[in-house]
C-alpha cells in the first residue's frame, strides 16, 4: 500500500518552522510600531501665503484679497481661526489688525479672465491630508471700516431719494433744469463720498509686510484632548507713490456708476476700486531651534568666547 506523504506542520524542518515563527512576529511587532508612530504623530499644517495679493476699497472698507495654498500632513487638520496683521514697515510704523470676511476661491471664466467666488464667512475648515488647497482669504481692517460702511450707506439713501423723486413724478423729467440740478446734486454727493471714504483708507506708499496666522488641531474623536497649535506665512510688498490717486479716480469711477445703477434699478456693480502692490516676494518661515541645539550653541559660543578672552 502505498503511503500519501503528510501535508501537516510536522512534517517542515524544525528550523523552517522557527523561521516562520519568528518573521511573522516581527511582521507584526513591525506593522503595530509603524500603526503606533502614525497615530502618535501630531497633525501638521503648512500655510503658504502666495504672491498674489491685492489690495481694495470696498463698502466695507479697505481689503486684502490674499491667495493661500494649505497642505495638510498626518491625518490633516481641522483650520479653527485664521488672523492677519499688516506692518507698514518703514517710517512711521503702523500696524494693522486685519480680520477674515469671506472665504472662497479664485477661478478663470471662459473669458480668461479672473474671478472670485466666496462661500462662507467663517474660516472653519478641514484639510485633508496632503491634499493642498488653493483659498482666498477677504481680509478686512476693522479700525476704520465702521465709518466707511456709514459713508457709503449714506450715499445709497440719499441716491434711492433721488430715484422715488423721479419715478414719483416730484422731478419732471421733461425739465431740463431740474433734471440739470438733480444732476449737479448727485455728481456733488459722489465727491463728497469719495473724499469722506478716502478719509477713511489708511494705506500709504511705503514698504508693508502681511502676516498670517492659523489656528489648527486635529480632527477625529480625540479632538477635545488634542492641542491646537499655530502656524505662520508672510509676503513682503511695496505700495507706490500713485496709491492715493489711483484709488480716488478709481472709486470716483465706481460712485459714479454706482449712481446709475440704483436709478435705473439695476444690479450694483461687483468690480471694486483695487490697487496691486509692487515687488510682493514670499518669506520663509523661521525655523525654530530644538531645546539641545540651542544649548549646544549656547555652550560651544561660551567655550569660543572664553578661548579669545584667554588669548587675549
Amino acid at each position: 500500500m502505498d503511503v500519501i506523504p503528510s501535508s501537516s506542520p510536522d512534517t517542515l524542518p524544525v528550523w523552517m518552522q522557527y523561521f516562520a515563527f519568528w518573521a511573522s512576529l516581527a511582521l507584526t511587532v513591525f506593522v503595530l510600531i509603524r500603526t503606533l508612530l502614525y497615530l502618535s504623530r501630531r497633525p501638521t499644517l503648512d500655510v503658504v501665503v502666495t504672491r498674489e495679493v491685492l489690495y481694495a476699497v470696498m463698502e466695507a472698507g479697505e481689503s486684502l484679497y490674499t491667495n493661500i495654498v494649505l497642505i495638510a500632513y498626518y491625518r490633516g487638520g481641522l483650520i479653527q481661526d485664521i488672523q492677519a496683521d499688516l506692518v507698514k514697515q518703514d517710517g512711521a510704523t503702523k500696524k494693522f489688525a486685519l480680520r477674515v470676511a469671506h472665504v472662497g476661491e479664485k477661478y478663470r471664466k471662459p473669458d480668461g479672465l479672473y474671478q472670485y467666488s466666496f462661500h462662507s464667512p467663517s474660516p472653519l475648515e478641514f484639510v485633508p491630508e496632503e491634499r493642498p488647497q488653493r483659498r482666498t482669504y477677504l481680509f478686512e481692517q476693522e479700525s476704520y471700516a465702521e465709518r466707511t460702511r456709514e459713508a457709503f450707506s449714506t450715499f445709497r439713501t440719499l441716491v434711492i431719494e433721488a430715484r422715488l423723486k423721479l419715478t414719483q413724478g416730484v422731478i419732471d423729467m421733461a425739465d431740463q433744469e431740474e433734471m440739470s440740478r438733480l444732476g449737479s446734486e448727485l455728481k456733488s454727493l459722489v465727491e463728497s463720498t469719495c473724499t469722506q471714504v478716502m478719509e477713511t483708507v489708511q494705506v500709504e506708499p511705503g514698504e508693508y509686510e502681511l502676516t498670517v496666522k492659523v489656528r489648527y488641531r486635529q480632527k477625529g474623536m480625540n479632538t477635545s484632548l488634542s492641542r491646537s497649535k499655530t502656524t505662520t506665512s508672510s509676503v513682503r510688498f511695496r505700495v507706490g507713490e500713485e496709491v492715493r490717486s489711483q484709488l480716488r479716480y478709481a472709486l470716483r469711477a465706481y460712485l459714479e456708476v454706482l449712481v446709475k445703477a440704483i436709478v435705473d434699478d439695476q444690479p450694483a456693480p461687483t468690480s471694486f476700486p483695487s490697487y496691486t502692490p509692487e515687488r510682493i516676494e514670499e518669506l520663509q518661515p523661521k525655523k525654530k531651534i530644538g531645546f539641545l541645539r540651542q544649548k549646544w550653541r549656547t555652550f560651544r559660543k561660551r567655550n569660543e568666547d572664553q578661548t579669545l578672552a584667554g588669548r587675549a
